[in-house]
């Protein structure tokens, strides 16, 4: 908020601007690479740990479709009701075929889990910058 650190420097007649989260995603498995656009425009790229997803070429459209956290205890939040969100394993899930972004663990090499590993501080990132409905757009290796 450009150096707007409390809300007591709000005086009447200014005009406070929230940019819209809408931001689109372009995952590159072949690279290891998420990427996220704003009008076209790259804004930042992320590089992908472990992706475990289908095998063979062609691209996939999706949206996100659910933000959970995942907590120690084994069980989920969402981020809007509960204040464990924050410290709790953040998981974008994506509205097609069960694929998730989320944070790589030893455990997830072994899991069944399908979708994009990336580092703890990216998912984290990515979490507050993402909401549920964003594009999502994944290409696959090449046929």
């Amino acid at each position: 908020m450009n150096g707007l650190q409390r809300m007591d420097k709000l005086f009447p007649g200014d005009e406070l601007v929230l940019l819209p989260l809408n931001f689109n995603i372009k995952i590159d498995v072949p690279r290891k690479l998420l990427s996220l656009y704003r009008e076209g425009r790259l804004l930042k790229s992320y590089e992908l740990l472990h992706a475990k997803a289908r095998e063979g070429g062609g691209e996939l459209r999706s949206k996100i479709g659910q933000k959970i956290g995942l907590l120690a205890s084994g069980g989920s939040v969402s981020p809007v009701k509960f204040e464990s969100y924050r410290n709790a394993r953040k998981v974008l899930i994506l509205d097609h075929r069960g694929l998730q972004l989320r944070e790589v663990t030893d455990s997830d090499q072994e899991e069944v889990s399908r979708g994009f590993f990336l580092s703890g501080a990216d998912i984290e990132e990515l979490a507050l910058l993402l909401r549920v409905g964003n594009e999502v757009e994944v290409r696959f290796a090449k046929r």
